[in-house]
């Protein structure tokens, strides 16, 4: 009796610890490598919980803090990411200091690369989008800055010979005629450390219409974690899994 008992019991473990398994490959395989389709998602990957839509209101799904450093590892493309203990530190940190992303902190930058052209010439352009805080709590993406390799116009060298005469006032500043109307070496009409903003001369250019953007070519997040992190994530659209939203670079 005792012996039937026991291969009772033991027939009773191996069943439930089959159907365990199955149940926590069913889910890793229906929720954990499924497509990052939208930045949404890997926020909330990120944050251990699956959020969706139903009947017009958001349903949030948070897991068990003890599934979180394997969802973090699944959010990582190891291909690009090939320091595993460096992977290793940066998912233990975020899980013991419950670490969590939110739309709407500084600490996430959008970088776009477009297409741009400048009076029908193309250039290289970066534009970096952060979200903006409203009054009433709403929130909207702006342009923060622009980077470029190779911006179109003209930069502004210092050129000794050309300045405002020191007694000049004398004269009701008559200089200034000649150095503006040229356009030329204008430098030296102003401080030394005096710098062209760009940023500012991109948003001139786009409001009297001389700056187009024709295609976004790559979109970026860069993500700061408390001066300890920072990680970029970028789309990947291949057939393997993980796929979609990633991790590519961690620093």
């Amino acid at each position: 009796m005792k012996r039937l008992l026991l291969i009772l019991v033991i027939c009773v473990a191996q069943t439930y610890q089959s159907f365990g398994q199955g149940l926590s490959n069913t889910f890793y395989d229906e929720v954990w490598s499924v497509k990052v389709k939208q930045i949404d998602d890997f926020v909330d990957r990120f944050n251990n919980e699956i959020n969706f839509l139903k009947n017009g209101s958001l349903v949030k799904n948070k897991f068990s803090p003890e599934t979180r450093p394997k969802l973090l590892s699944s959010l990582v493309n190891y291909d690009k990411v090939k320091d595993q203990l460096l992977v290793e530190d940066f998912i233990q940190w975020i899980y013991k200091e419950e670490f969590f992303l939110q739309l709407g902190k500084d600490n996430i930058q959008c970088e776009l690369n477009v297409d741009a052209f400048y009076k029908q010439k193309k250039f290289n352009l970066d534009l970096i989008l952060k979200i903006e805080v409203l009054e009433n709590g709403a929130m909207k993406w702006v342009i923060s800055d622009a980077k470029s390799t190779s911006f179109p116009w003209k930069t502004i060298e210092q050129n000794p010979s050309k300045f405002i005469n020191p007694s000049n006032h004398n004269l009701r500043f008559s200089n200034l005629f000649k150095l503006i109307n040229e356009g030329n070496d204008i430098q030296g009409m102003f401080a030394n450390d005096f710098e062209l903003n760009n940023f500012s001369i991109i948003v001139h250019e786009i409001i009297e219409g001389n700056l187009e953007i024709k295609e976004i070519k790559k979109i970026d997040y860069r993500i700061s974690i408390d001066e300890k992190f920072k990680f970029l994530v970028s789309y990947f659209d291949v057939p393997s899994t993980p796929s979609g939203w990633l991790i590519s670079e961690i620093y």
